[in-house]
C-alpha cells in the first residue's frame, strides 16, 4: 500500500499552476490531440471561474478592511460628542 501524502497549497498557488499549465498547452503541439482536448476543455473554463473566485475573495477581503478603518474613524468622532 502506497502512503497517502497530505499536502497542502494556496489556493492563488494552484490558481497560478492551473493558468501557466494552459498556456504551456496552448502553446505546443499538444492542442491538436483529442484526449488532451477533452481534459483541457473542461479545465479552462472551471480555472477562470477559480480566478473569478479568488479576485471576488480578494476584494471583499480588501473592503472589509476599508470598512473597519471608516468605522474607527467613526467612532472615534462620536467619542469627541
Amino acid at each position: 500500500m502506497i502512503p497517502l501524502l497530505m499536502v497542502t497549497s494556496r489556493v492563488t498557488e494552484v490558481d497560478g499552476t492551473t493558468t501557466q499549465v494552459i498556456k504551456g498547452y496552448d502553446a505546443t503541439t499538444l492542442n491538436t490531440d483529442p484526449n488532451m482536448e477533452l481534459i483541457f476543455g473542461e479545465l479552462k473554463p472551471l480555472s477562470s471561474l477559480f480566478s473569478a473566485a479568488i479576485k471576488r475573495m480578494k476584494d471583499k477581503s480588501e473592503a472589509k478592511a476599508f470598512d473597519e478603518i471608516r468605522d474607527r474613524k467613526l467612532d472615534g468622532v462620536y467619542y469627541l460628542c
